[in-house]
């Protein structure tokens, strides 16, 4: 690839990440949505369900679009939809509007979650990793200057839904604009997909034991992630004591921490190697708890960048090792296997705030965060049980420096 086609490629993945992160930190703004539109934490965890269902939807039946549109149109019809998903969220005055725009954002995130994996691996071959390990610093910078800019909304005197609606519908703007056009090339290539990648195929995955316990990895990662991602600046509002203007901070908090974390992946994996997985969700542990039970708000808003700086890797190390254990298995199909990483975050992003929700009604949010901190016990407990297995499986299909974060 030449280095210009290489700079745009790189470029325009990143802000599609930027604009996915975006579309998917709108849960910033729902403790102002539940006040105008009125809802349960039940109703409110719905949100974070539709993002799912639309990601586990895509992930199901996504392949067949990749084979018949190829990768990149089916990012470009990605992004339009986090566009527009946002923008129906941010205008919201039922709920029924603001759960259709969830569903979009989820539905385009899928189709980027789905191509862009697999894109990376097919145009960067044995560079895939350290290329995917830059890009998703990106959703970090997403994941930062939406909440940032939610909580410089009140003290402008500006109401919530200028931010929430107008930042995805202008970087879609944005995207379409001034960095389609100059991959023009890559657009029109053909897409590199298996010729007979169906559902079938990205379910039939889940036959190979490598891939079937890396899977199972990935959704407790992602509903680590994302259930106390989606509640954070909520419980930070309502029983953190944060202010309006302060409680969004803490999103921005939580996007540092993940940015931090996941940009310093392949400098971490040569410090601790097949112990960073452990680590990391043993210090998420820590820190998740003490999000709950520290009564100083400056030291809490610090543990909220620990625990996000904890399980950021989690979804890199998690991708990779999909990849790797699918390889080993003998599987060449990167549609396939980009499918199912949208799978498990759609199960994962569905189930997991969700069940955070329904505990909130019943005994409260505080105690029903506590749903992290257990599923990443859960984690670390499998880790432990298969550590030998996996490892060697990776350590036999590594013959060259190209995947920093197996181990």
């Amino acid at each position: 690839m030449a280095q210009a086609d290489r700079r745009r490629t790189i470029g325009s993945l990143s802000l599609a990440y930027v604009l996915l992160a975006c579309g998917l930190s709108v849960t910033a703004a729902l403790p102002e949505l539940r006040r105008t539109v009125g809802m349960s934490d039940t109703v409110t965890s719905l949100h974070g369900s539709f993002f799912g269902w639309g990601l586990l939807l895509g992930g199901l039946f996504g392949s067949r679009a990749l084979l018949r549109y190829g990768r990149m149109n089916v990012l470009v019809i990605g992004v339009i939809a986090v566009g527009v998903g946002g923008v129906l969220f941010g205008t919201a005055h039922v709920v029924a509007q603001s759960l259709t725009g969830g569903a979009a954002i989820g539905l385009g995130g899928a189709a980027m979650v789905s191509a862009i994996p697999g894109l990376v691996a097919d145009r960067f071959g044995p560079e895939r990793n350290a290329i995917f390990t830059k890009l998703n610093v990106a959703p970090g910078i997403g994941g930062f200057t939406f909440p940032l800019l939610l909580a410089i909304a009140p003290i402008i005197g500006v109401s919530w839904r200028w931010p929430t609606s107008l930042l995805p519908g202008l970087l879609v703007v944005v995207f379409l604009v001034s960095v389609v056009p100059l991959l023009g090339g890559v657009t029109r290539s053909a897409p590199s997909v298996g010729p007979g990648t169906r559902m079938r195929d990205v379910v039939g995955l889940l036959r190979l034991h490598g891939v079937r316990q890396r899977f199972v990895l990935q959704i407790l990662h992602v509903a680590i992630e994302f259930s106390l991602g989606t509640w954070m600046v909520v419980f930070l509002r309502e029983e953190g004591g944060f202010s309006k203007a302060a409680a969004p901070i803490g999103g921005a908090a939580w996007a540092i921490g993940m940015m931090a974390s996941r940009s310093l992946v392949p400098r971490l994996i040569t410090t601790f190697g097949s112990r960073l997985e452990a680590m990391c969700l043993l210090g998420g542990i820590g820190s998740a708890l003490a999000i709950l039970v520290v009564p100083v708000a400056p030291i809490r808003l610090l543990c909220v960048s620990l625990a996000s700086f904890s399980f950021g890797p989690l979804y890199v190390l998690g991708v990779e090792r999909l990849f790797v254990n699918a390889e080993a298995a003998g599987v060449d199909d990167t549609t396939a296997v980009s499918s199912l990483t949208a799978v498990s975050s759609g199960l994962a992003i569905t189930i997991g705030p969700f069940v955070v929700g329904v505990i909130a009604d019943r005994i409260g949010l505080r105690g029903a965060l506590l749903f992290s901190p257990a599923a990443a016990a859960v984690a670390l407990f499998l880790c432990a049980v298969r550590w030998g297995d996996e490892a060697g499986r990776i350590g036999q299909t590594e013959s060259a420096p190209r995947r920093v974060t197996a181990s």
